[in-house]
């Protein structure tokens, strides 16, 4: 069966209708390549910003790691978010 190009979530590798197919894109690692950069220089400005004092007296506590580990984790997740939010599939009978 041909694709047809009128229809995204049979061209769209991305196109997800639940929470779960959501999910598991970006747990299989399909959202990493894009989400990766963008955590990766915010995750870096909110370290600089919020954990200099930290790293340069060399006072690094479990803490410190967890909220610097904290900054790529959570942009990662709202870059993914907001990847998988631009190629949703729309549910059936929704205009």
């Amino acid at each position: 069966m041909q694709r047809s190009p009128w229809n995204p979530a049979e061209t769209d590798p991305f196109s997800w209708n639940t929470w779960w197919g959501a999910t598991w894109i970006v747990v299989t690692g399909r959202t990493r390549r894009p989400a990766l950069r963008i955590a990766l220089v915010v995750g870096t400005l909110l370290s600089v910003v919020n954990q200099t004092g930290t790293v340069i007296h060399a006072a690094v506590s479990a803490e410190s790691a967890l909220r610097i580990a904290a900054n790529y984790a959570i942009p990662y997740v709202v870059a993914s978010v907001g990847f998988l939010s631009a190629h949703g599939r729309a549910r059936e009978g929704s205009p």
